[in-house]
């Protein structure tokens, strides 16, 4: 399954130690969320969604948006909220 998770952390201005921080998920499981190696649990996602959240307000991404959709990466790339 593809993501949009490094997407949202470039987005977002956080780097993937600081998301491990956030989150409680070690930073080696959040390099391998973001290169699609591995499905991050519905615990995961919800709290990696918290973190991104938390960290920039503005941003407001869904479970949904973070990791199935496929349109969001365009979105986010054109700077287009």
């Amino acid at each position: 399954m593809e993501n949009n998770l490094a997407a949202y952390m470039r987005s977002a201005n956080i780097t993937q130690n600081d998301l491990a921080k956030k989150t409680g998920i070690s930073r080696q499981s959040i390099n391998q969320i973001c290169n699609n190696k591995v499905v991050p649990s519905a615990l995961a996602m919800k709290k990696i969604k918290d973190a991104l959240n938390d960290d920039d307000e503005k941003l407001n991404a869904t479970i949904d948006d973070i990791f199935f959709s496929k349109n969001v990466i365009l979105v986010l790339q054109e700077g287009v909220k």
